[in-house]
């Protein structure tokens, strides 16, 4: 997503999901429309670096969920202060759990692994 309108959009018609790094706006777009990142680091969190760091952590995590995320959706990622000293595996986790609250399973098969030992 690129445009201020549909970002408005989004938090206004999405559901907000509170992550311990970020915050996860979700809204339904249309079934046959693909899905849609947008990510916003606001200058508080540190300098140019810092953000463009986390928003390429990000596009990097969505890229690799590519073809498990379902069409239809649109995503906005507020990265949270705390989320400049997390490393990436930290990042996809927290997205990770925000995704499956809104039933989302970007890696079922990693999931289903996760169980107890047997």
């Amino acid at each position: 997503m690129r445009r201020r309108r549909d970002f408005l959009v989004t938090y206004q018609e999405g559901t907000r999901l509170h992550g311990r790094l970020t915050v996860l706006f979700a809204r339904r777009s249309g079934p046959d429309q693909p899905w849609r990142l947008g990510q916003t680091a606001t200058g508080k969190i540190g300098g140019a670096v810092v953000r463009n760091r986390l928003r390429r952590h990000g596009r990097e995590i969505f890229r690799h969920w590519r073809a498990t995320l379902p069409g239809g959706w649109d995503f906005v990622v507020n990265y949270k202060h705390r989320a400049v000293e997390a490393d990436q595996a930290e990042l996809r986790r927290d997205l990770l759990a925000s995704l499956r609250r809104l039933g989302i399973d970007p890696e079922p098969a990693a999931h289903a692994q996760s169980g107890p030992p047997a």
